[in-house]
């Protein structure tokens, strides 16, 4: 008996050992923020912390067209999707919060944490579902974080000025192996005229490799959205890649998600070292309504009668245990609803 439990121990001490040293292999080769917090997050962490320039950016990137592959054409994404992303701080969001079975009790508990740190402060199971969040951002300071364009997004409930989510957004970028079983689903076109007109907008966003095998190989470069969570002595970092929407081609809402792209993921940063997480990400997200997009119609005017609609997926080993519902509308489409003139 106690050889088989001595044999049992050291199988178990060794495939721990095994998942730790997977887990941290597959962390560092993706760039994530160093950035990590006291015992306390809260809303005003970016300035406190002394990370910031003074300056605010409007929203979660600059531009959409940095993320662009020859799979993945921005411009093809509905005007409101792009503006959300490109001038975030113009919408009023909310988010309806629902905790899956089997994961209610935890969270429960883990809400009296998150909500004295001011971070990941999402309702309870059996608190109100549904809250408003208030958005501002502000400038990383360049050589805090070697990540690019980093910006700080603070979302605050209104209602008591609490921080919800305080998180740092940033991109980088990565070759993947069209071969790879990860990206195996995805189309990669070939630029068929001299100018390239229908394929890749960068040249070297695929190189072919004959020395590799008769067919060569390719590899893409891709940008990837990468997130930043600080917690107390740590961060929570997800990077996600962009899709158009069921890797439709001519969809016009868009995925995000830890599934797809080989330096995507979620990963827990600690002073010792960095690992992945057998958790998954998904952000499906689409206009609320004009989902046609506007090809020979004013895309500003689609813009503000299309809010968004995001669904926030998290998974736990294969299992969903948090899904999240947003709503976006821009301040100055509610403005003009609100200020129409009356029939009566």
């Amino acid at each position: 008996m106690r050889r088989r439990f001595r044999a049992l121990a050291v199988v178990s001490i060794a495939l721990v050992s095994w998942l730790l040293v997977r887990a941290r292999h597959r962390a560092a080769a993706v760039p994530l923020s160093p950035v990590t917090a006291g015992r306390y997050v809260g809303p005003d962490f970016p300035e406190r912390a002394g990370l910031t320039t003074g300056e605010a950016p409007d929203g979660e990137m600059d531009d959409m067209a940095h993320y662009a592959r020859p799979d993945f054409d921005p411009e093809r994404v509905h005007p409101a999707i792009r503006d959300f992303y490109e001038e975030t701080a113009a919408y009023r969001m909310t988010g309806t919060v629902t905790w899956h079975r089997g994961f209610r009790l935890g969270a429960a508990l883990a809400a009296r944490l998150t909500s004295a740190i001011e971070q990941l402060n999402l309702p309870g199971p059996f608190e109100s579902s549904t809250i408003a969040l208030e958005s501002r951002f502000a400038t990383i300071r360049a050589g805090v974080d070697p990540r690019e364009d980093v910006r700080a997004w603070v979302r605050t409930n209104p209602e008591t000025d609490e921080a919800v989510f305080v998180a740092l957004y940033g991109s980088h970028t990565g070759e993947s192996d069209a071969s790879s079983s990860r990206i195996a689903h995805e189309r990669f076109v070939n630029g068929a005229g001299p100018d390239g007109s229908a394929g890749s907008r960068n040249a070297e966003r695929f190189v072919n490799d004959a020395a590799r095998g008769s067919a060569g190989s390719r590899t893409a470069t891709e940008r990837y959205v990468n997130v930043a969570v600080p917690i107390p002595w740590g961060n929570v970092s997800t990077a996600l890649h962009i899709a158009h929407a069921g890797g439709d081609p001519d969809a016009t809402g868009i995925d995000l998600t830890t599934r797809a792209g080989e330096l995507s993921g979620l990963y827990l940063v600690t002073p010792l070292s960095a690992f992945a997480l057998p958790v998954e990400q998904r952000f499906a997200v689409r206009p609320d309504k004009g989902a046609n997009h506007p090809a020979d119609g004013d895309a500003t005017e689609a813009r503000n009668e299309a809010g968004i609609v995001a669904t926030q997926t998290m998974r736990l080993c294969g299992v969903p245990f948090l899904t999240i519902e947003y709503d976006a509308v821009r301040d100055d489409a509610t403005a003009a609803v609100d200020d129409a003139p009356s029939d009566q």
